[in-house]
């Protein structure tokens, strides 16, 4: 039982973060407050002075480094959001499977982003190990859709047949990820709430792998009792809960519905036009061309890093976004079909925002740990073979140095360089702009530049593991991921 202290900063914290939800919602609001703080708070209900918050929603009004140690309503909700942080980083952290050729391969997937997404968007990436997928297709069909979902149309049943391909496929997933297995998510492309038997599907994750995961639905009211049964399930397992919000409306039905304690821990996602959100520009989103509101957007900074700039100015290109958060495996429980994907910049290529490095099929529990174990052996080497193909990637702007090369994005620099002198880097950037076998690379150095065949594949390896070569097997034009 918390101390009446806690339980006042508790309330705080609580109504501090409503106000909050409504804020990032709604630009009126918004508007409102910067004329008026307390008639725009009371004419929505809010029982928040924003001025004793004004940090919190006001970027003029800067605070001291260490404020989240102070008293008050402001210094209360910094220290809820920074638990919430580090609570994120740690999950990222536990999300590495334990296999050692998923984990390593994990990591250049991570490596890649940094580079392509900026850090510190792709620091709220996840890279799950996996994610299940309970449903084909979806029934809420949102105009903004970064996965383009189809409509509903088949949906996993939780008969005695159903439940026991569940289970081994958690069985499977578990042998295969450990402890990381439990930070598989059960919805992709879908709605979890579409089906019916969402709860006992997650009764036995958490029975197998320990946790209950996370689930994001756009139904929360669609049947209140039953997403408020959810939610006291698992209050106080640590799973998250996240309700995507597509209109004011709505917002307001779940403020109503909710109290400010039952969403203590649900993150509201404000999907409606002027909301602050940075949308992805993948799926339908793509499809539909610029956004009616510009949405803020991540602007490159000269000196590498990114910063946040609102609203988008007219000319801007779209920021690379995502909404995929999976390195790993896509499994299709009504379909029976699994794939090897990873986030990466939505783009006309890629217009979902993930790569699909393979696809399978299974019929049992057995089927799909031959498939996820050929998929392991045949994209994910912890190291350079002979006869690979690599290249560097194509997203990356070379530049030759005296002392070697240096590899760019818009948000991240590589310099690749050796202080005695750097002819067999130079060389081996040239090389490496067309794909070619490591085999020939050890070579063709050892020849050109007299560079041991054990030095170049040391280099190549260390590329490869910074996520900076594109790699493929059998003679592939075009090697395609890290």
């Amino acid at each position: 039982m918390l101390a009446p202290a806690q339980r006042l900063e508790a309330i705080t914290v609580c109504q501090t973060k409503r106000f909050l939800e409504r804020f990032s919602a709604d630009v009126g609001f918004r508007a409102e407050l910067a004329r008026d703080p307390i008639a725009a708070a009371r004419a929505r209900g809010l029982p928040v002075d924003p001025r004793e918050i004004r940090p919190l929603w006001d970027p003029s009004c800067a605070e001291p480094p260490g404020s989240a140690n102070g008293c008050g309503p402001t210094a209360a909700y910094r220290r809820f959001h920074q638990a919430k942080l580090r609570r994120r980083a740690e999950m990222a952290h536990a999300c590495a499977p334990a296999d050692p050729r998923f984990g390593a391969w994990r990591e250049r997937q991570q490596n890649r982003c940094r580079g392509q997404f900026g850090v510190a968007y792709a620091a709220g990436i996840l890279h799950a190990p996996a994610c299940f997928e309970l449903t084909s297709g979806c029934s809420v069909g949102c105009g903004f859709c970064g996965l383009c979902a189809p409509p509903l149309r088949a949906i996993a049943p939780y008969d005695t047949a159903g439940r026991q391909l569940w289970r081994e496929a958690l069985e499977v997933i578990r042998a295969l990820c450990g402890a990381a297995a439990g930070h598989a998510a059960c919805y992709w492309a879908t709605d979890p709430f579409d089906n019916p038997d969402y709860e006992q599907f997650l009764a036995d994750f958490r029975a197998i792998l320990g946790r209950y995961p996370q689930t994001t639905t756009a139904l929360a009211l669609r049947d209140p009792e039953r997403t408020r049964a959810l939610l006291q399930a698992t209050a106080s397992t640590g799973a998250i809960n996240r309700f995507s919000v597509l209109t004011l409306a709505q917002l307001d039905r779940i403020h109503r519905t909710f109290s400010a304690a039952e969403l203590a821990t649900v993150e509201l996602v404000p999907q409606m036009p002027g909301s602050s959100l940075l949308r992805s520009a993948s799926g339908r989103a793509r499809l539909r061309g610029a956004a009616e509101d510009p949405p803020p957007y991540l602007a490159p900074l000269a000196g590498g890093g990114e910063e946040l700039a609102y609203p988008a100015p007219p000319d801007a290109p779209w920021t690379p976004t995502s909404i995929a958060c999976v390195s790993g495996f896509l499994i299709n429980l009504p379909e029976r079909t699994v794939a090897l994907i990873s986030p990466c910049p939505a783009s006309d290529e890629n217009p979902l925002g993930y790569l699909t490095l393979a696809h399978g099929a299974f019929a049992t529990a057995a089927d799909l740990e031959r498939t996820l174990g050929d998929m392991i052996g045949s994209q994910m080497p912890i190291a350079l073979g002979p006869d690979d193909f690599v290249r560097l990637r194509e997203d990356l702007e070379v530049t030759v140095t005296p002392s070697g090369f240096q590899l760019a994005t818009p948000f991240r620099r590589v310099s690749v360089d050796t202080p005695r002198g750097g002819a067999h880097l130079r060389q081996l950037a040239e090389l490496l702009r067309q794909p070619r076998r490591v085999s020939e690379l050890e070579l063709l150095l050892c020849y050109t530049c007299a560079t041991p065949a054990e030095a170049t594949r040391r280099q190549l390896d260390r590329l490869f593991a910074a996520g900076l070569l594109a790699w493929g097997r059998d003679g592939a034009p075009a090697a395609a991921q890290p």
